[in-house]
């Protein structure tokens, strides 16, 4: 019988927390889906750990790749499980995290109540560091926060099976992430609902941790490609100004000053008080890393918290 969700879950050497994740599945409210896991060549016990759960659940399925040193990212193993899901939604899930048990259930009755073509939700982290992390529920509010960080992450995403199908994930990209979302927010529709439906665990071996540099000039690089997508009028200080704030640097001269505020003010004009909260927090710390006057400060900030 076909399963309604199919949730994909990479791993490479998530032995410690992979039973963990497994079971955060196996519990969920909504129990119509197939769970695929995809080893990526691990050298520890996850493979055997995860065909564990295969001879006692008969909606595991297991898929194991010899390791390509080459690509250093989990998108192989992702598109491997994406292209063997049999369901009408695909979720992602990662090897580290911990999903709530109606994780499944609250992301496609958001899906399905906002028409939308992928989606995700809030989460909690836990672990080295604590406390919830905001993403946007609106497409406008995810698409103008893309332009500082990924707005939709992959353990709360659930989407239809034609759309991820479509889009992939590039092996090549390091941080496969941020790229994906910049190729999917410009073709489908998107959102988050606002429930938490993620623990996500923050340790060492984080792969946004262990390969932050290379992520950082990954992302750096999309961010161009997708900002001038969006905005094909924008000018390449535009950029610089924007990207300055979401790389915490400060900006030299009242000019950039003002060009950001115009564009934090623009980015913000969405019915999303949190989002206009984070675009006025974006402001403050970049006027304080740039020692700006207190009327600038004020006058912009206004702007940016005003409802649309």
């Amino acid at each position: 019988m076909t399963p309604a969700v199919s949730v994909v879950l990479p791993v490479l050497n998530g032995a410690p927390f992979l039973s963990v994740a497994i079971e955060s599945i196996l519990a969920q409210t909504f129990a119509d889906f197939e769970l695929i896991v995809v080893d990526d060549g691990s050298d520890d016990d996850s493979l055997s750990i995860a065909g564990r759960y295969a001879l006692r659940d008969a909606r595991v399925h297991v898929f194991a790749l010899t390791r390509d040193p080459v690509i250093e990212s989990g998108a192989r193993a992702a598109n491997v499980g994406i292209g063997e899901a049999r369901g009408d939604f695909i979720a992602r899930m990662d090897a580290d995290d911990v999903a709530a048990p109606d994780r499944l259930a609250a992301t496609l009755d958001w899906l399905q109540a906002q028409r939308l073509d992928a989606c995700g939700g809030q989460l909690e982290r836990f672990g080295e560091r604590r406390g919830p992390v905001w993403y946007p529920e609106s497409h406008d509010g995810v698409a103008h926060e893309l332009i500082f960080r990924a707005s939709l992450t992959n353990p709360t995403m659930l989407a239809r099976a034609e759309c991820l199908k479509q889009v992939r994930y590039d092996e090549a990209e390091c941080a496969e992430e941020y790229d994906f979302l910049t190729r999917l927010v410009p073709r489908h529709r998107v959102g988050n609902c606002p429930k938490a439906v993620l623990r996500m665990r923050m340790h060492p071996g984080q792969t946004t941790r262990r390969l932050q540099a290379k992520k950082l000039k990954s992302l750096w690089r999309r961010r161009f490609a997708y900002f001038f997508q969006m905005f094909p009028g924008a000018e390449v200080a535009d950029f610089n100004c924007l990207h300055a704030a979401g790389w915490d640097r400060p900006l030299g001269d009242i000019a950039d000053l003002e060009r950001l505020g115009g564009w934090l003010g623009r980015l913000s004009r969405l019915p999303e008080t949190k989002l206009r909260e984070r675009m006025a927090r974006r402001w403050t710390e970049t006027c304080d890393r740039s020692n700006a006057p207190a009327a600038l400060r004020t006058d912009y900030q206004r702007r940016i918290l005003a409802a649309p």
